[in-house]
């Protein structure tokens, strides 16, 4: 994947450098002309290698343009990879082609191979090539180079000088051309790194924001939700000082005063018992106390003891389950509380004469406890970020509710800590449905289910506490 990416790099560097070699060597080729024109041409009476010096770079300025014109059509109709590669292989030859023809010319003249060295050192200086393109490239215009001047120079001695020359020249080029493709390999490297750096150092970044928005969020739930319950307190306790004061004690309002009072200090409870909850997760010292029970008796007890309070509220409650009896292991007091969660939730959000079905499902592996409403439902959006911490659902479509959105982030937490999961259906006006996967699993010590006699007198006497603690967040 890596060298891919880098080939792709390599190819668009090189077509970038030959268009602007091309650019350089066309502007030379223009002011030679001149020269060749003002001081070569009246020399090539004597000298006709000076006419076809001005031919050689005649030719090159009608032949650049034209590879400049096929390098923006290229780019112009987003022409892929290999059709880069070609047209810049075709410069380089070119190139290889007119330094072999030029140096020919300046050997009849000079005696020299200057511009041969020059374009070859250039070359390989400036074009990234790999070990099998650049030595290709060598040999073959080498070669070339080599057969002609062996045609053109009878002498064996300054032939051999030469063939000397071409060949040191060929082995510095190739090494150049390694050193220049590693070169930019590492550069490569390193810049895809920064890159990858970059990306890491703005994700952190964005996560940092969203951290920033989300802890700017639960400041402001949490000083709404301990204002409102607290200056109904307030309210309800100057309007008993009113009644006391009075002389005339009327007790049917204030015992909804102390209705109001009692509903809202467990509001308050609530909302520290989640807050305490969830920072006990984050810092990992939070702990469940599994036990082997009977996991059908315990849902069945949880709804049938919010049932009256359903009723209240003019809907309905319906328990399903597909066995009598299923003992596995799991924390007693966390799943009432997952349970009561999810159904003050589907209170909230379903209009008077809706119903709420509570139905278990077993398989080998697992217990599945589904909590469905026919209520509004949720959208698409908000399902995405419905168990986060601190999501909450816009408090307009509900008709009688209050949170800071941290209890279904709290429910997904406790689920995990029991090996299980949570997941929602749901979609607007059809509901929504909330699905708990538990382990089907027990503990290792044994059925404890027999032994809990003591517990569920303990927890009968502080049910209907716990009921209105968590339903105390929906009006009355």
């Amino acid at each position: 994947m890596f060298m891919c990416e880098f080939d792709v790099f390599r190819i668009k560097s090189n077509i970038n450098r030959c268009h602007k070699a091309a650019k350089i060597l066309l502007y030379l080729s223009a002011c030679l002309v001149i020269v060749d024109l003002l001081l070569f041409l009246p020399k090539t009476i004597d000298f006709s290698e000076y006419l076809f010096l001005l031919i050689s770079h005649l030719i090159i300025i009608f032949i650049i343009p034209f590879w400049n014109w096929c390098y923006k059509k290229a780019f112009s109709k987003k022409g892929n990879i290999i059709t880069f590669k070609l047209l810049y292989f075709t410069f380089i030859l070119l190139l290889f082609i007119w330094g072999i023809s030029v140096s020919l010319i300046m050997l009849f003249i000079t005696k020299q191979i200057s511009i041969y060295i020059m374009v070859t050192m250039g070359l390989s200086a400036t074009i990234h090539l790999n070990k099998h393109e650049s030595l290709a490239i060598l040999i073959l215009s080498s070669l070339v180079f080599i057969l002609c001047v062996t045609l053109l120079i009878p002498e064996p001695e300054i032939l051999y000088n030469h063939l000397i020359i071409i060949i040191c020249t060929n082995i510095i080029a190739y090494i150049t051309f390694t050193l220049n493709y590693n070169f930019s390999k590492s550069y490569f490297e390193k810049n895809t790194e920064l890159q990858n750096s970059k990306y890491a150092l703005e994700e952190i970044n964005k996560e940092l924001q969203r951290y920033d928005k989300n802890r700017t969020k639960l400041f402001t739930n949490i000083s709404h939700e301990l204002k409102t319950p607290i200056n109904v307190i307030y309210g309800a306790h100057q309007l008993l000082d009113v009644q006391f004061n009075s002389g005339s004690l009327d007790t049917e309002k204030c015992k909804n005063y102390n209705s109001m009072i009692k509903q809202n200090s467990f509001r308050l409870i609530r909302l520290i018992n989640n807050i305490l909850d969830i920072s006990k997760i984050d810092d990992t010292v939070y702990e469940i106390k599994k036990e082997n029970l009977d996991i059908v008796e315990s849902v069945e007890n949880i709804v049938s003891s919010v049932s009256e309070f359903i009723k209240e509220k003019e809907l309905s409650i319906v328990f399903d389950t597909d066995v009598e009896e299923n003992v596995i292991a799991f924390d007693p007091d966390k799943l009432e509380r997952i349970i009561l969660n999810l159904i003050s939730n589907a209170i909230k959000f379903t209009d008077c004469g809706g119903t709420i079905f509570v139905t278990i499902d077993t398989t080998p592996k697992d217990v599945y406890i589904s909590v469905k409403d026919t209520g509004i439902g949720i959208d698409e959006d908000h399902q995405k970020v419905i168990f986060n911490r601190f999501a909450q659902i816009d408090a307009s479509l509900s008709r009688n509710s209050e949170g800071t959105g941290i209890g279904l982030a709290l429910v997904k937490s406790l689920m995990l800590l029991h090996g299980g999961d949570v997941t929602l259906k749901s979609s607007p006006g059809n509901g929504s449905d909330f699905t708990l996967r538990f382990p089907n699993t027990k503990l290792d010590f044994g059925d404890s289910y027999n032994e809990r006699s003591e517990y569920k007198k303990k927890a009968y006497k502080n049910k209907i506490e716990r009921i209105e603690i968590e339903f105390s967040d929906i009006y009355k």
